[in-house]
C-alpha cells in the first residue's frame, strides 16, 4: 500500500512536470567592450496557433556610424524553432550552471529565461563561449546560439 502511494505521487509529480508548458523565453546579452549589439534583448513566445520574437539591439554609442545596429523589430518565427530552443533550454542543468561561476572584467553576459505566466526559471553565465567544455557551457552556449539565429543574428559575430 505504501509504494502504491509514493508511486501515484511520483507519477503525479512526473505528469505535472509533463504538462508544465514553456510560451515564454527571454534572452539578455550584454558585451563589455563592443560596439555594435553592445545590448541584446530577445523576447521569444508562443501561443497555440504561433511564434513571436521581439528583437532589441542597441550599441554601445548613439554615433551615426553604428545606428544602424539600433534594432527593434517583431516578427513571427516557425513554432517548431521555439520548440526546438525549448527541447535546447531543457537539457541545461542548474548543476552546471552553478559549475561554470566564473566571472572576468571583459566578455559577455547571457541570460536565459523561460517558463509561463505562472512559473519561470532563468540561468546565466559569463562569456558562455570561453572554455565552454571544461566550464560544462556547451548545453547554455547551444540555446543561446539558437535564440540568436531565430532572431536573424549571427551567433558567431555575437558570442
Amino acid at each position: 500500500m505504501k509504494n502504491l502511494l509514493v508511486t501515484s505521487i511520483l507519477c503525479s509529480w512526473a505528469c505535472l512536470i509533463a504538462q508544465t508548458q514553456v510560451n515564454k523565453i527571454v534572452f539578455e546579452f550584454h558585451h563589455s567592450l563592443r560596439i555594435p549589439n553592445h545590448e541584446l534583448l530577445i523576447h521569444l513566445t508562443k501561443d497555440s496557433s504561433k511564434a513571436a520574437l521581439h528583437l532589441v539591439s542597441n550599441p554601445m554609442m548613439t554615433d551615426k556610424k553604428w545606428e544602424h545596429t539600433r534594432i527593434d523589430t517583431n516578427f513571427t518565427i516557425e513554432p517548431k524553432k521555439f520548440d526546438e530552443i525549448v527541447t535546447a533550454i531543457k537539457k541545461i542543468s542548474e548543476k552546471d550552471i552553478k559549475h561554470a561561476e566564473v566571472m572576468g572584467f571583459d566578455g559577455t553576459d547571457c541570460k536565459i529565461q523561460f517558463g509561463n505566466s505562472r512559473d519561470s526559471t532563468s540561468f546565466s553565465a559569463w562569456s558562455p563561449d570561453y572554455e565552454t567544455n571544461k566550464r560544462r557551457l556547451s548545453d547554455f552556449l547551444t540555446a543561446c546560439r539558437l535564440i540568436l539565429a531565430a532572431a536573424g543574428l549571427k551567433p558567431k559575430e555575437i558570442l
